[in-house]
């Protein structure tokens, strides 16, 4: 039986597995695999998700006013 991946990017089948996006654990090929920090991404969004996180942390409620935009 032989060992066949599927890149979720570009939908070609490769008779190797082939590496997963760090962010959403989706198999991309190497043509298609966007590199950040020597890891593969499937994107910019992943690796921007996976490197950068998402919101700020903020320690109680009364810190919101630091993450609005200049009020």
């Amino acid at each position: 039986m032989a060992l066949n991946d599927r890149c979720s990017r570009c939908n070609a089948e490769f008779p190797y597995a082939l590496p997963m996006c760090l962010g959403c654990r989706k198999s991309v090929c190497q043509d298609c695999a966007f590199r950040m920090g020597g890891s593969n991404f499937c994107g910019t969004d992943c690796a921007n998700a996976f490197f950068f996180g998402g919101q700020e942390d903020v320690e109680d409620e009364t810190d919101l006013h630091l993450l609005e935009d200049g009020e």
